[in-house]
């Protein structure tokens, strides 16, 4: 009897906890429905201890032997199983795949995902924001688009601008981030730093300009109060460093707490359950943060990262985005649970639509021990 399964290939920015934690939830919703194939051959060990997918349930890991779990799932899907294949989730276009390497390994990649989809795997896009793209990342875009079985964006303006290309997405699905929301969280400890500042700024961001912003919002919270720097990103670290060195010459080192945290969700949530409010222009900061009952405010320069003001247009927190050279100073609102609860059921409606109507779940032991 046909079952349905699911497969996933890691392969990201393995120094964001931002990309582990939408790969490590992505997973927790397919294989929530249905057994779980994951690749890992393309991702370090120190990565796949930050998504902790060894303690996935219904989950079988690859961790040898690239390219192993393709054909394996084109023979199953060959047989007639119903196989669902999802491709990394996070931001496309604005230039990233631009290159001529980044072009060519993009198409030779699609010729591979359209044999599989020949073989009949159901190739699956979520978790996606779009930014504007060059002509060569347009033309990958359109073409994996036709091959795609579901293409699901994580905002109405990645939509919106999709259409006005002429390469239409399926739906609005919400960032994977909100898997979170599935249950109320409890979070006792005090919150005994006012505020916390975690930056990119490997895209020409001056530190400086970040340190005048971050001086202020100080500078006006109560005497002595106890603020942090932190880095959820392996390359936002150096520049952290200094924000950090800055704000420590003008407030004292007692005041300002330095963290990294890119290596441990744990970690990470354990620091923002402390936090009040976070500054960021990391969607994955901000998003993690308020999961953990902090206040986000998105700080980011005039016309730039589109993904983060979009999505908190879609969530209704137009003021928690401030510009950094001109700060409005709007009220920011928490994003409650209630809120993120909504989310999460609409990503949860996704996934039961695309793995569970009219299918019957299958059990891991369903799959054949030769060609699992």
């Amino acid at each position: 009897m046909p079952v349905t399964l699911g497969f996933m290939s890691v392969k990201t920015q393995f120094d964001n906890l931002g990309d582990a934690l939408i790969n490590k939830e992505l997973a927790e919703l397919v294989a929530a429905r249905v057994p779980l194939t994951m690749d890992l051959t393309r991702s370090p060990k120190s990565f796949h201890a930050t998504m902790a997918v060894e303690q996935l349930p219904n989950t079988r890991l690859i961790s040898s032997g690239r390219g192993k779990m393709l054909v394996q799932m084109a023979r199953l899907a060959i047989a007639g199983n119903r196989c669902y294949f999802f491709l990394n989730p996070g931001g496309l276009g604005g230039g990233v795949g631009n290159s001529t390497k980044a072009f060519a390994t993009s198409l030779i990649y699609n010729c591979i995902l359209f044999a599989l989809r020949l073989a009949g795997v159901r190739v699956c896009l979520v978790g996606v924001s779009f930014e504007q793209m060059t002509w060569r990342e347009r033309l990958v875009t359109r073409l994996r688009r036709k091959i795609c079985h579901s293409f699901a964006v994580r905002d109405e303006v990645s939509a919106d601008y999709l259409d006005r290309i002429g390469i239409p997405a399926d739906e609005v699905v919400p960032d994977l981030s909100f898997n979170l929301y599935q249950k109320p969280h409890s979070y006792d400890i005090p919150r005994g730093i006012v505020s916390a500042f975690s930056f990119r700024t490997d895209h020409g961001l001056p530190v400086a300009l970040l340190a005048e912003y971050a001086e202020k919002i100080i500078a006006a919270s109560p005497a002595e109060s106890q603020h942090a720097v932190l880095s959820q990103v392996g390359r936002d670290s150096q520049g952290m460093r200094e924000l950090h060195t800055h704000l420590c010459r003008r407030f004292g080192e007692w005041r300002v707490h330095y963290v990294e945290v890119e290596s441990s969700l744990d970690t990470a949530c354990q620091w923002y359950s402390k936090i009040e409010r976070i500054y960021s222009n990391r969607l994955h900061a901000l998003l993690l943060a308020a999961s953990c009952g902090t206040l986000p405010i998105a700080v980011l320069p005039s016309r730039r990262h589109v993904k983060v003001r979009a999505l908190f247009d879609d969530l209704g927190l137009s003021s928690n985005v401030v510009d950094l050279e001109n700060d409005s100073g709007n009220a920011p609102r928490e994003l409650s649970w209630t809120m993120g609860n909504l989310e999460y059921q609409r990503l949860k409606s996704y996934f039961d639509r695309l793995l569970l109507d009219g299918h019957a779940s299958a059990s891991a032991s369903n799959i054949p021990a030769s060609q699992a």
